[in-house]
């Protein structure tokens, strides 16, 4: 039985993706990518100026705001509310991660630009992956 669902998914990958499907995912990749930047400037902030720095209050800020976007349903006129809890806690999550980022780069610098190039590599191609055209018998 297992054979058979693992076909099943293995042969999906040549099928063509629905424009719903499609918009679908270009909105989950913009999200994410939002996100990701949001983060980033957070342990920016964290590592870089005195303004923010990891505690117990961006700890309890982040907390609340992954508590509101949980609870807030989307109605469809609510979405940039959402976006912005969503982006102010991938913030709070990014000062959160100041610390780690402050002891690596007392380890190791270049242990920064090698995890960024290779998760940037990764994201890159399982973002592209559902977007190839068909490629049946060698054509495209």
């Amino acid at each position: 039985m297992s054979s058979t669902t693992f076909r099943s998914f293995a042969r999906s990958f040549g099928s063509k993706i629905e424009q719903p499907v499609r918009t679908h995912l270009v909105n989950v990749y913009a999200c994410l990518t939002v996100s990701m930047i949001s983060a980033a400037v957070g342990a920016y902030v964290h590592v870089f100026t005195n303004f923010l720095s990891a505690g117990l209050l961006t700890t309890l800020g982040a907390t609340g705001l992954l508590l509101a976007l949980m609870y807030t349903q989307d109605n469809g006129k609510n979405r940039s509310l959402r976006m912005s809890y969503l982006v102010g806690f991938t913030f709070f999550t990014g000062l959160g991660i100041g610390p780690v980022l402050d002891y690596v780069i007392h380890v190791d610098p270049s242990i920064i630009p090698t995890a960024f190039l290779a998760s940037t590599w990764y994201s890159y191609h399982s973002v592209c992956l559902p977007f190839l055209p068909n490629v049946e018998n060698g054509s495209t």
